[in-house]
């Protein structure tokens, strides 16, 4: 009788092979995730910046149609403070008039949250609006509003008439 004999091998531990497998990869996934996420903060923060600018060049717009709307109700001519800004105007949220441009930078409020360029109790702001206005004829202004802000620049354009 020939008798067999069995290898029975104990595989019960890891390889040294298999051991830096796994750390390798459990270091790149470490390392593609720390990347992701400084990433996706960084874009945030771009992203806010620029949905603020946005925010401040269509509030120029507003600024704009207010004066027209405030010169309706008091009977003056409807564009009336409006002519003078091809060069360039200034102007925030309280202001019943543009002002020449002189590059100021705007404010944030910390009380109310509004940007202004008085600094009342405010911290400074990387934002600069400029808003031009030019004629279009008889009846309808063009204006433009720019926003700029550590070397970005937003342009937002409308046409406002004398629909009254």
């Amino acid at each position: 009788m020939v008798k067999k004999i069995k290898n029975i091998q104990n595989n019960s531990g890891f390889t040294l092979l298999e051991v830096l497998f796994t750390i390798f990869i459990i270091i790149v996934s470490i390392v593609g995730i720390y990347q992701g996420l400084s990433y996706s903060i960084k874009h945030a923060k771009e992203v806010t910046e620029q949905f603020i600018a946005n925010y401040l060049a269509g509030e120029g717009i507003e600024i704009v149609k207010n004066i027209r709307d405030t010169n309706w109700i008091n009977g003056r001519e409807w564009s009336s403070g409006l002519t003078g800004c091809s060069s360039g105007c200034e102007a925030d949220f309280n202001d019943s008039a543009l002002s020449s441009y002189t590059g100021k930078y705007l404010y944030l409020d910390s009380s109310n949250y509004f940007y202004q360029y008085d600094n009342i109790s405010g911290e400074i702001t990387p934002y600069q609006r400029k808003i031009t206005i030019t004629a279009n004829g008889n009846n309808e202004l063009d204006i433009s509003v720019s926003v700029s802000w550590r070397g970005n620049t937003t342009v937002v354009k409308e046409n406002i008439y004398n629909w009254k």
